[in-house]
């Protein structure tokens, strides 16, 4: 079966999960969030004639659902699904402001009969928080969050959440910020994943004087902090903040790179390569090819993208006073730059010296990304390494070679090249026939580099712990890795995870008398590792957890008659709650009191913990509820 069958079979299958639910009564707004999605998008489709909708047997199986909706449903019900669902956001901005304006409250991801508005919510608040919000939407946003920030303070989310920051306002990330730059003297970085992109997002807007700066207070508040914290800027990109590429224009960005551009040229004396270990004259070279096409071979468009160093989106043509500029450069440098190298070439020869220099595949994941499990396909142009630009080439010429050979450029020395490494290329006793098996077989060349590597290693690097990450989430949820390669590396899991790093969290335990702190940075790494040992208990060795669930269950409370099976199929923030509770025992121990509100950020946070828990707002167990706040009360008792 092709992709694009496998693709048909797929769309007819979601079809059929919508007429069920349909079927079964379920008001739009009581969909699941993908449900909900899925159709929404298959409408705005249907409407225009596009994407999946092009294919006619497609738009005739919806044309034929549709109608057979209309001649079912009560008129009010078929509106309902299917003329609100036209993806007018004016519409759904509307059905957010009577929701809220209902419940007194901000729709949140818990409660199923929010979904509907809750994904428009989230989409457009992470846009308004981030300033990627169209300029009139953003404006209109603005006064609506304005308006309406009494029930965004009403509304009960888990301070753990991953989604708290929706709930907060500018002012109240500003703040963290803030106190995040001052406690940890650098600002953000990609690993600081809660604020590092709304740091960057509110720079470039800063440049502009667009979206949130156009607001004076928060102008001023910014261009102070830039002052008061001008050091960290210089500490991390080596300049001050009005020189750093990363917060400039599309316009700025353009003229900074082509001026990079003449300069490295007339000093070497001949144009940018992708041979190279230099990563910045790799990141040159995808410019000059990118602008070369927009001169020649770019379409008109409005269309302009974020992509760093690339400038300008790939199809949109170049005019005015960017095309005069590059006119005269083409002329002045065309001994440079018009050499017959061929990149492609150049490119094949940098996969395979890669290849035989690390003895595995390139790998797509860049360092610091906050992606977990199995991440998508990277089929961007983008470079954010050397090593993915060459994944990047070697993916977007294996789906070329796979699924358009018309359009590969050179299908007889890619059908070589692949042969002569099909030790590297091989799925299933086969050469890889589709763009899944590459991403896999990527993932899998990477994790025996890991194994090979780092085996002794006890310090992992961040990209180490990237892979880490990956086999764990490999071996919980994809059985195809399970049947083909897991027996071959038990051996391994047995001594990364059973043989030193239990022992490690048992030392800290008898040795402080409390569970490793997610909040403190000395104890956060054991944390993760206890995290870590959690989530690959349900797969291997769970009786070995248990006995040190039981061991130590002194500092657990007992939620349950079944808190020990609980425990091992619980999930992230349960871990955290057990976490900060250990630290709450540990305090009241040593003080013989209860932590107090107006203290010390350390006491004020178990304040918060231990308040939350008593006046039952922390919805956090799958059990009575009831149940659990007694226990947890009368626990307290005992430790005064």
């Amino acid at each position: 079966m092709n992709i694009e069958n496998s693709n048909i079979e797929e769309w007819k299958n979601t079809l059929e999960e919508l007429k069920k639910e349909i079927k079964s009564n379920k008001e739009k707004h009581q969909l699941d969030e993908p449900l909900y999605k899925w159709l929404n998008t298959q409408q705005n489709n249907y409407i225009s004639k596009r994407a999946i909708m092009k294919n006619t047997v497609i738009y005739d199986y919806w044309n034929q659902f549709t109608n057979e909706c209309k001649q079912n449903m009560t008129d009010e019900n078929y509106e309902n699904y299917f003329y609100n669902q036209i993806f007018s956001w004016e519409t759904q901005f509307i059905e957010l402001q009577q929701f809220i304006n209902t419940h007194k409250r901000f729709p949140v991801e818990e409660n199923k009969d929010d979904s509907g508005v809750y994904y428009f919510f989230c989409m457009n608040q992470y846009g308004y928080l981030d300033n990627t919000l169209p300029v009139k939407k953003y404006d209109k946003w603005d006064t609506f969050i304005e308006t309406h920030k009494e029930y965004m303070a009403a509304t009960n989310i888990d301070n753990d959440s991953i989604y708290k920051r929706i709930y907060q306002t500018w002012e109240e990330i500003f703040s963290y910020l803030q106190q995040f730059v001052y406690t940890n003297k650098r600002i953000p970085n990609q690993c600081d994943e809660n604020i590092h992109y709304w740091f960057i997002t509110q720079n470039k807007s800063y440049k502009t004087k667009t979206h949130s700066m156009k607001s004076t207070p928060r102008y001023n508040k910014w261009t102070q902090f830039i002052e008061d914290y001008q050091q960290y800027f210089i500490e991390k990109y080596g300049k001050p903040h009005n020189e750093i590429k990363e917060f400039m224009s599309e316009e700025e960005l353009w003229h900074t790179t082509f001026a990079e551009l003449r300069q490295f040229i007339d000093t070497n004396r001949r144009a940018p390569g992708l041979i190279t270990n230099n990563n910045e004259e790799i990141e040159l070279c995808h410019w000059l090819i990118l602008q070369s096409k927009r001169y020649t071979k770019g379409k008109i468009t409005e269309k302009l993208s974020q992509t760093g160093l690339n400038g300008r989106n790939a199809y949109s043509k170049m005019v005015g006073a960017e095309k005069t500029i590059w006119s005269y450069f083409v002329k002045d440098y065309s001994e440079h730059i018009d050499k017959p190298t061929d990149v492609w070439d150049l490119s094949l020869e940098k996969l395979k010296q890669f290849i035989d220099t690390y003895k595995k595949l390139p790998w797509y994941r860049e360092p610091g990304s906050s992606h977990r499990g199995l991440i998508s396909h990277i089929y961007s142009t983008t470079s954010y390494t050397d090593e993915q630009s060459i994944y990047n080439f070697l993916c977007m010429e294996c789906n070329k070679y796979l699924h358009k050979p018309e359009k590969c450029k050179k299908y007889g020395v890619w059908s070589q090249f692949l042969e002569e490494y099909k030790e590297y290329f091989t799925y299933d006793n086969h050469i890889i026939n589709n763009s899944n098996q590459l991403v896999f077989l990527s993932d899998l060349s990477e994790l025996k580099y890991y194994i090979s590597h780092t085996l002794h290693n006890n310090t992992k690097t961040e990209r180490e712990s990237l892979i880490y990450d990956w086999w764990i989430s490999s071996l919980l949820e994809n059985p195809e890795f399970n049947n083909m390669y897991l027996d071959n590396y038990k051996e391994y899991m047995v001594y990364l995870l059973w043989d030193e790093k239990i022992a490690l969290i048992k030392r800290f335990i008898d040795t402080n008398k409390k569970l490793p702190w997610y909040k403190n940075t000395d104890e956060k790494e054991l944390y993760d590792l206890l995290y870590e040992l959690n989530r690959i208990a349900l797969f291997y060795n769970e009786s070995k957890w248990k006995e040190f669930l039981l061991e130590y269950k002194q500092y657990f409370i007992r939620i349950s008659d079944y808190w020990e099976y609980t425990f091992i199929r619980s999930i992230h923030k349960y871990l955290r709650w057990m976490s900060d509770f250990s630290e709450l025992q540990h305090f009241i121990h040593k003080n013989n009191r209860l932590p107090e509100w107006d203290a010390a950020d350390y006491e004020h946070s178990l304040h918060y913990f231990y308040n939350d828990n008593k006046y039952k707002k922390y919805q956090l167990f799958y059990i009575d509820n009831n149940v659990f706040y007694e226990r947890f009360n009368s626990f307290i008792k005992t430790l005064l």
